[in-house]
Protein backbone atom coordinates (compact mmCIF):
# COMPACT_ATOMS: atom_id res chain seq x y z
CA UNK A 1 0.00 0.00 0.00
CA UNK A 2 2.86 2.22 1.11
CA UNK A 3 4.55 1.46 -2.46
CA UNK A 4 1.47 2.57 -4.44
CA UNK A 5 0.56 5.61 -2.99
CA UNK A 6 4.49 6.85 -3.02
CA UNK A 7 3.72 6.12 -6.82
CA UNK A 8 0.67 7.85 -6.93
CA UNK A 9 2.28 10.46 -5.52
CA UNK A 10 5.29 10.73 -8.00
CA UNK A 11 2.64 10.30 -11.04
CA UNK A 12 0.28 13.38 -9.57
CA UNK A 13 2.40 15.79 -8.90
CA UNK A 14 5.85 15.34 -10.49
CA UNK A 15 5.32 13.19 -14.10
CA UNK A 16 1.99 13.73 -14.97
CA UNK A 17 2.51 17.76 -15.01
CA UNK A 18 5.90 17.83 -16.51
CA UNK A 19 6.48 15.50 -19.26
CA UNK A 20 10.52 15.43 -18.92
CA UNK A 21 10.21 14.13 -15.73
CA UNK A 22 10.62 9.98 -15.45
CA UNK A 23 9.47 8.18 -12.71
CA UNK A 24 10.82 5.20 -11.23
CA UNK A 25 8.63 2.83 -9.21
CA UNK A 26 8.86 1.85 -5.37
CA UNK A 27 8.49 -2.04 -5.63
CA UNK A 28 7.66 -3.89 -2.59
CA UNK A 29 10.31 -6.96 -2.41
CA UNK A 30 8.57 -8.37 0.74
CA UNK A 31 5.97 -9.66 -1.64
CA UNK A 32 7.24 -10.48 -5.15
CA UNK A 33 3.66 -10.99 -6.62
CA UNK A 34 2.44 -7.89 -5.78
CA UNK A 35 5.76 -6.25 -6.71
CA UNK A 36 5.91 -7.29 -10.17
CA UNK A 37 2.11 -6.40 -10.42
CA UNK A 38 3.15 -2.61 -9.10
CA UNK A 39 5.83 -2.47 -11.50
CA UNK A 40 3.76 -3.43 -14.07
CA UNK A 41 1.64 -0.84 -13.21
CA UNK A 42 3.58 2.00 -12.93
CA UNK A 43 5.17 1.34 -16.23
CA UNK A 44 1.88 1.05 -18.67
CA UNK A 45 0.09 3.22 -16.15
CA UNK A 46 1.80 5.60 -14.76
CA UNK A 47 4.54 6.34 -17.54
CA UNK A 48 7.29 5.16 -14.71
CA UNK A 49 10.54 4.06 -16.68
CA UNK A 50 11.75 1.48 -13.91
CA UNK A 51 11.70 0.71 -10.88
CA UNK A 52 13.72 0.87 -7.34
CA UNK A 53 14.70 -2.07 -6.10
CA UNK A 54 15.24 -1.49 -1.97
CA UNK A 55 17.26 -4.15 -0.08
CA UNK A 56 16.27 -2.63 4.29
CA UNK A 57 14.83 -4.83 5.73
CA UNK A 58 15.16 -7.93 3.22
CA UNK A 59 18.05 -10.25 4.46
CA UNK A 60 18.21 -12.33 0.88
CA UNK A 61 20.47 -10.52 -1.74
CA UNK A 62 19.04 -9.66 -5.03
CA UNK A 63 20.71 -13.05 -6.69
CA UNK A 64 17.95 -14.92 -4.57
CA UNK A 65 15.60 -16.53 -7.05
CA UNK A 66 12.92 -15.40 -4.98
CA UNK A 67 13.65 -12.16 -7.14
CA UNK A 68 13.33 -13.36 -10.65
CA UNK A 69 10.20 -13.15 -11.73
CA UNK A 70 10.65 -8.88 -11.04
CA UNK A 71 13.60 -9.32 -13.24
CA UNK A 72 11.55 -11.27 -15.73
CA UNK A 73 8.69 -8.66 -15.25
CA UNK A 74 11.52 -5.80 -16.12
CA UNK A 75 13.19 -7.60 -19.06
CA UNK A 76 9.97 -7.87 -20.59
CA UNK A 77 8.93 -4.31 -19.97
CA UNK A 78 12.14 -3.01 -20.95
CA UNK A 79 12.58 -1.02 -17.66
CA UNK A 80 15.34 -0.41 -15.59
CA UNK A 81 15.61 -1.96 -11.98
CA UNK A 82 18.00 0.67 -9.35
CA UNK A 83 19.69 -0.90 -6.79
CA UNK A 84 20.60 0.87 -3.89
CA UNK A 85 22.54 -0.77 -1.42
CA UNK A 86 21.92 -4.16 0.65
CA UNK A 87 21.27 -5.73 3.90
CA UNK A 88 24.13 -4.87 6.56
CA UNK A 89 23.85 -6.86 9.49
CA UNK A 90 26.65 -9.29 10.14
CA UNK A 91 29.35 -7.59 7.54
CA UNK A 92 31.11 -5.96 11.05
CA UNK A 93 29.57 -3.10 10.56
CA UNK A 94 26.76 -3.74 13.73
CA UNK A 95 29.43 -3.13 16.39
CA UNK A 96 30.13 0.59 15.38
CA UNK A 97 28.81 3.38 17.34
CA UNK A 98 29.26 6.18 14.84
CA UNK A 99 27.82 6.87 11.69
CA UNK A 100 30.67 7.82 9.77
CA UNK A 101 31.77 4.54 10.50
CA UNK A 102 28.85 3.04 9.27
CA UNK A 103 28.41 5.28 6.25
CA UNK A 104 32.39 4.79 4.86
CA UNK A 105 31.53 1.23 4.59
CA UNK A 106 28.06 -0.02 4.10
CA UNK A 107 26.95 1.69 0.84
CA UNK A 108 30.22 0.14 -1.27
CA UNK A 109 30.00 -2.94 0.66
CA UNK A 110 26.55 -3.32 -0.22
CA UNK A 111 26.59 -3.09 -3.65
CA UNK A 112 29.56 -5.40 -3.98
CA UNK A 113 27.51 -8.05 -2.29
CA UNK A 114 24.55 -7.45 -4.68
CA UNK A 115 26.72 -7.40 -7.72
CA UNK A 116 28.14 -10.33 -6.71
CA UNK A 117 25.33 -12.59 -6.00
CA UNK A 118 23.27 -11.33 -9.22
CA UNK A 119 26.37 -12.42 -10.95
CA UNK A 120 27.47 -15.47 -9.73
CA UNK A 121 23.61 -16.72 -9.46
CA UNK A 122 23.49 -16.34 -13.02
CA UNK A 123 20.80 -13.36 -12.93
CA UNK A 124 22.46 -11.57 -16.25
CA UNK A 125 22.65 -14.92 -18.13
CA UNK A 126 19.08 -15.77 -17.40
CA UNK A 127 17.91 -12.59 -18.13
CA UNK A 128 20.20 -11.05 -20.89
CA UNK A 129 17.87 -8.30 -21.44
CA UNK A 130 17.74 -7.30 -18.24
CA UNK A 131 19.38 -3.30 -17.26
CA UNK A 132 20.51 -2.84 -13.86
CA UNK A 133 21.77 0.52 -12.47
CA UNK A 134 23.92 -0.23 -8.78
CA UNK A 135 23.21 3.65 -6.87
CA UNK A 136 24.96 5.88 -4.62
CA UNK A 137 28.23 4.15 -3.61
CA UNK A 138 30.30 5.92 -6.74
CA UNK A 139 32.32 3.73 -8.96
CA UNK A 140 36.19 3.17 -7.02
CA UNK A 141 34.67 -0.46 -5.81
CA UNK A 142 34.10 -1.79 -9.27
CA UNK A 143 37.19 -2.45 -11.06
CA UNK A 144 38.64 -4.29 -7.64
CA UNK A 145 35.77 -6.17 -7.45
CA UNK A 146 35.33 -6.91 -10.98
CA UNK A 147 39.14 -8.58 -10.60
CA UNK A 148 37.80 -10.35 -7.71
CA UNK A 149 34.95 -11.62 -9.14
CA UNK A 150 37.00 -13.27 -12.17
CA UNK A 151 39.47 -14.71 -10.01
CA UNK A 152 37.17 -16.42 -7.94
CA UNK A 153 35.60 -17.52 -10.69
CA UNK A 154 38.56 -18.70 -12.60
CA UNK A 155 39.30 -21.01 -9.74
CA UNK A 156 36.04 -22.40 -8.61
CA UNK A 157 33.43 -22.16 -11.55
CA UNK A 158 31.57 -25.12 -10.52
CA UNK A 159 30.67 -23.36 -7.66
CA UNK A 160 28.58 -20.45 -9.49
CA UNK A 161 27.14 -22.93 -12.20
CA UNK A 162 24.71 -20.46 -13.54
CA UNK A 163 27.24 -18.10 -14.64
CA UNK A 164 28.07 -18.74 -17.66
CA UNK A 165 30.86 -16.20 -18.16
CA UNK A 166 33.39 -14.15 -16.52
CA UNK A 167 31.82 -11.68 -14.49
CA UNK A 168 33.79 -8.96 -15.95
CA UNK A 169 32.20 -9.42 -19.05
CA UNK A 170 28.71 -8.95 -17.82
CA UNK A 171 30.19 -5.49 -16.05
CA UNK A 172 31.42 -4.85 -19.49
CA UNK A 173 28.53 -5.89 -21.10
CA UNK A 174 26.93 -2.45 -21.16
CA UNK A 175 23.48 -3.17 -19.54
CA UNK A 176 25.20 -2.93 -15.95
CA UNK A 177 25.47 1.16 -14.98
CA UNK A 178 27.26 2.57 -12.34
CA UNK A 179 26.41 6.00 -10.43
CA UNK A 180 29.97 8.03 -9.78
CA UNK A 181 29.76 10.78 -7.08
CA UNK A 182 31.20 13.64 -9.43
CA UNK A 183 34.08 13.89 -7.13
CA UNK A 184 35.32 10.42 -7.83
CA UNK A 185 39.06 10.27 -8.26
CA UNK A 186 38.82 6.70 -10.24
CA UNK A 187 36.04 8.20 -12.75
CA UNK A 188 38.77 8.10 -15.79
CA UNK A 189 39.92 4.47 -14.49
CA UNK A 190 36.72 2.87 -14.55
CA UNK A 191 35.82 4.35 -17.98
CA UNK A 192 38.86 3.02 -19.23
CA UNK A 193 38.70 -0.54 -17.41
CA UNK A 194 34.98 -1.22 -17.77
CA UNK A 195 33.51 1.40 -20.31
CA UNK A 196 32.36 4.72 -20.20
CA UNK A 197 29.16 4.73 -21.46
CA UNK A 198 27.90 3.34 -18.32
CA UNK A 199 28.64 5.86 -15.79
CA UNK A 200 26.31 8.31 -14.48
CA UNK A 201 25.66 10.73 -11.85
CA UNK A 202 22.56 12.00 -9.24
CA UNK A 203 21.40 14.70 -7.62
CA UNK A 204 20.49 12.69 -4.33
CA UNK A 205 17.70 15.47 -4.20
CA UNK A 206 15.84 16.11 -1.61
CA UNK A 207 18.94 14.68 0.56
CA UNK A 208 21.48 17.60 -0.92
CA UNK A 209 20.23 20.76 -1.59
CA UNK A 210 19.92 21.55 -5.30
CA UNK A 211 22.76 24.36 -4.92
CA UNK A 212 25.35 21.97 -4.29
CA UNK A 213 24.84 19.90 -6.56
CA UNK A 214 25.16 23.08 -9.28
CA UNK A 215 28.53 23.35 -7.50
CA UNK A 216 29.39 19.79 -7.97
CA UNK A 217 28.65 19.96 -11.28
CA UNK A 218 30.68 23.04 -11.92
CA UNK A 219 33.77 21.55 -10.35
CA UNK A 220 33.23 18.50 -12.18
CA UNK A 221 33.29 20.40 -15.04
CA UNK A 222 36.60 22.37 -14.93
CA UNK A 223 38.35 18.91 -13.81
CA UNK A 224 41.24 18.53 -15.85
CA UNK A 225 41.64 14.68 -15.04
CA UNK A 226 37.98 13.70 -17.10
CA UNK A 227 37.73 13.82 -20.72
CA UNK A 228 35.12 16.52 -22.20
CA UNK A 229 33.39 13.03 -23.69
CA UNK A 230 33.34 11.45 -20.37
CA UNK A 231 31.94 14.48 -18.78
CA UNK A 232 29.19 14.47 -21.46
CA UNK A 233 28.51 10.75 -21.49
CA UNK A 234 28.25 10.45 -17.68
CA UNK A 235 25.96 14.07 -17.12
CA UNK A 236 23.59 13.41 -20.51
CA UNK A 237 24.29 10.92 -22.43
CA UNK A 238 24.64 7.76 -20.75
CA UNK A 239 21.65 8.77 -18.60
CA UNK A 240 19.21 9.47 -21.04
CA UNK A 241 20.68 5.33 -22.68
CA UNK A 242 19.54 4.02 -19.07
CA UNK A 243 16.77 5.32 -18.41
CA UNK A 244 14.46 3.93 -21.48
Amino acid sequence: ALATGYNNYLYENFTKAEKRLKGMALLPLQDIPAAVKELRRAVKELGCVGGILPAVGLRQPFGDERYFPVYEAAQELNALLAVHAAPTQGIGVDGFDRLIEVRTLSHGFGQMIQTTSMIYSGVYDRFPKLKVAYAEAGCGWVPYLMERLDMEYEHRPNQAPDCKKAPSEHLKSGRIYIHCELEDRGISQVAEVVRDDILFCASDFPHEPRSEFRENIERFMAREDVSADIKRKICFENPKRMYP
